[in-house]
């Protein structure tokens, strides 16, 4: 199904829908199909002389798929094109050799019209609908902001999602679609020019952290450090904050991490709407479903379930203290936060509403902060733009930068700060700096080598854990 295009243009390129050249008889086959599909016509209201010999056909082979449409309050993108393959095998039977029609029918009577094919499109990260005096937009992988050209009903479309979300409490609603993509909707009035809708897609197969490395968003001693310090070599595991802007891919890096916590941990997560997806065995989800129900509320229960790690999809509350709490008596904690650099991450921390005491902000060990970019000659990208050790110092925090990006070479780079983490795991396990240093170059030696042979998420996690198991298996 490959009905979108991509037009170059200024200032934004533009995303267009393919739709094939239609006969003025499979336009009204559209139209009639169209109606029939959301129940605005009977089969029996319809005009459908034009058919000729086919109508009868027609007529009984509409029925017995309309019967065969499951039940659904709301259908996934991959859902309504099953339907529309099954209506188009029975439409070649009576002379219609083009399957847009019944894609496109069933998108407008049982979707969203053509929001739907933005929601297919792997290269889509986000739908932007800016109500009805404004252009619409999507947010495109390769070539940022785009102005979409899309053929829908904003009205209806956004009756459909209130029906489905529940009746909303006020103008503002947000949500999730059947498959993770979280909505949010801001309605008349408050949104002038008309329903606005945003629309986060959601990635069901993460990138794994050889992906991200391999799209130069981190280099690989920056993942081997990184893995070294979450992992802590099985007795000293530190805890991390990914930091950055809106649409940095801050909730990507931090499940493509969280691949590196080792099998024997258990592991709860802690999101309003579920975007991490682990391959971990002993991993319990918690999602705040109902208002009455609070990021924190979660974290406290999440406090008696036994965990080694506890990570917050995204902290931006009076969760975030319970949360450094947790990491102060001895669990791991991982999460997101908005924020466009370390110390601007630590500054929210201990300003309202999340109010966390200065002194207990060292217990929160490293800061990653990576952002969404544009680069001449290399449009959009998403960076780590620098990586940020903490350490207490007479009541305050102390920050060391230990990587850099650099934006003239595009390159992440290590400083001269000595690693004060490092250092500490050195004593702390009784060995030598030495020692830790080798065990840093073996991991980036495993990381170089799964970028070579190419591993999958599963094969790479199952490395990763192997590791564990036997890390003289690797050499020396």
């Amino acid at each position: 199904m490959n009905y979108v295009a991509v037009l170059e243009g200024t200032p934004y390129g533009r995303y267009v829908i393919r739709s094939p050249e239609l006969s003025e008889k499979e336009e009204r086959l559209l139209h009639l199909l169209r109606s029939v599909l959301s129940g605005e016509k009977s089969l029996n209201q319809v005009d459908l002389s034009f058919l000729g010999e086919y109508r009868e056909d027609f007529v009984t082979l509409i029925r017995d798929d309309l019967r065969r449409v499951p039940p659904r309050r709301f259908f996934t993108t991959k859902e309504l094109v099953s339907v529309a393959e099954s209506f188009f095998e029975d439409l070649k039977l009576v002379g219609i050799k083009n399957p847009y029609i019944a894609l496109k029918a069933v998108f407008d009577a049982y979707g969203l019209g053509d929001i739907e094919f933005p929601l297919s499109d792997p290269d889509v990260e986000e739908i932007l609908i800016n109500g009805t005096k404004n252009p619409t937009f999507v947010y495109h992988s390769d070539h940022g902001y785009l102005e979409a050209q899309l053929d829908f009903d904003l009205r209806r479309v956004t009756r459909k999602l209130l029906h489905y979300f529940g009746r909303p409490a006020s103008h503002i609603v947000d949500g999730h679609l059947p498959d993770g993509s979280r909505v949010n909707v801001v309605l008349e009035p408050i949104s002038e020019a008309g329903t606005a809708i945003s629309i986060r897609k959601f990635r069901r197969m993460r990138m794994t952290l050889l992906d991200i490395i391999k799209n130069g968003t981190m280099s690989v001693d920056v993942a081997a450090y990184l893995w070294l310090l979450l992992e802590g070599m099985g007795v000293i595991p530190h805890n991390l904050i990914v930091s950055g802007n809106t649409g940095g891919g801050k909730t990507t890096t931090l499940n493509a991490l969280l691949d590196l916590v080792p099998f024997t941990e258990r592991i709860i997560t802690i999101e309003d709407t579920r975007e991490l997806n682990l391959l971990h065995p002993n991993w319990v989800a918690l999602t705040k479903e109902y208002d009455d129900v609070e990021l924190r509320d979660l974290l406290i229960g999440a406090l008696r379930m036994r965990p080694d790690r506890i990570v917050v999809g995204e902290v931006r509350g009076p969760e975030a203290e319970t949360l450094l709490a947790a990491m102060n008596v001895g669990h791991s904690g991982m999460g997101t936060l908005h924020a466009n650099s370390a110390r601007d991450t630590l500054r929210r921390l201990s300003s309202p509403p999340m109010n966390v005491p200065e002194e207990m902000l060292p217990v929160l060990n490293v800061i990653v902060v990576q952002h969404r970019l544009r680069l001449p000659g290399k449009g959009t990208i998403r960076r780590v733009t620098e990586v940020v050790e903490l350490a207490p110092l007479e009541g305050s925090v102390n920050t060391a930068v230990i990587f850099r990006w650099d934006p003239s070479s595009d390159r992440i780079q290590r400083t001269d700060i000595p690693s004060v983490l490092i250092d500490r795991m050195s004593e702390y396990l009784h060995t030598s700096k030495g020692k830790i240093a080798k065990e840093l170059d073996r991991r980036r030696r495993l990381l170089t080598y799964a970028l070579k042979a190419n591993l999958d998420r599963v094969k790479f996690v199952s490395l990763v854990n192997s590791y564990y198991v036997d890390p003289n298996r690797f050499g020396g």
